[in-house]
């Protein structure tokens, strides 16, 4: 699990897409996630 309220994410527009940074204090499975 995680605590949901430190959850943070933001978004910044480049050519071609977006670049997302983040940060999520737990990964649970992340050896067997697709996309993290």
């Amino acid at each position: 699990g995680s605590d949901v309220v430190s959850m943070k994410c933001k978004a910044d527009r480049v050519d071609g897409g977006y670049v997302i940074n983040g940060n999520k204090m737990w990964c649970t499975n992340g050896p067997i996630a697709q996309t993290l």
